[in-house]
């Protein structure tokens, strides 16, 4: 992990998504009232979406940033599709410095912007 502190901008996430304390909620309704659910303990943004076209077949890739909770900023991650589908990458690329909330992650990946 780079010891770099990242300035993100918090507005990159819209309603019902928001970004406190360096962390990834969703605001879900209970009741009357918004209630905010943590779904990462950092901040993903998906830098790119790439196209390999091998002259066979064409694979998508992701690139991937994210800033942890603490500032620090992730190494940027390239992730197939199939990987960015389940999002075991996170644990194999970002090791357990990053706290995922794997019920909720498959949220993540279709809200990143």
């Amino acid at each position: 992990m780079t010891p770099n502190i990242s300035s993100y901008d918090e507005s990159v996430y819209h309603e019902p998504y928001i970004v406190k304390d360096g962390c990834l909620y969703e605001q879900v309704p209970v009741k009357d009232q918004l209630v905010d659910v943590k779904l990462a303990d950092f901040v993903p943004i998906l830098k790119a979406e790439i196209t390999h076209d091998d002259g066979i077949e064409q694979k998508k890739l992701f690139r991937v940033a994210a800033t942890y909770k603490t500032g620090m900023v992730l190494p940027e991650q390239t992730v197939t599709a199939d990987e960015m589908q389940t999002m075991k990458w996170l644990l194999q690329r970002w090791g357990s410095t990053v706290q995922s909330f794997q019920n909720r992650m498959c949220l993540v990946k279709s809200v990143m912007p």
